[in-house]
């Protein structure tokens, strides 16, 4: 969160793991959509299969790829958005 705090137009787009050690990943990403205002697309990743998708669209994701996703799906979700 600190690169896109500091340099909000540098990405195009976020992939954002679920799971991570300090913040999980709905919490980093409704602070990116409440307290930063970003509107870049930001995509869940997981290797566990996420069964509430509205849960995650309603934190601010746009989509969610299963890890290990192939280069072809993660173009995919780059390219819907």
């Amino acid at each position: 969160m600190d690169k896109l705090r500091l340099y909000p137009n540098l990405f195009d787009a976020e992939l954002m793991d679920l799971r991570m050690p300090i913040m999980d990943g709905v919490t980093a990403t409704r602070k990116c959509r409440v307290e930063l205002k970003l509107t870049l697309p930001i995509i869940a990743v997981s290797v566990e299969l996420h069964d509430n998708l509205d849960k995650l669209l309603e934190a601010g994701f746009n989509s969610f790829l299963a890890k290990p996703a192939s280069i072809q799906e993660i173009r995919n979700a780059l390219t819907t958005h």
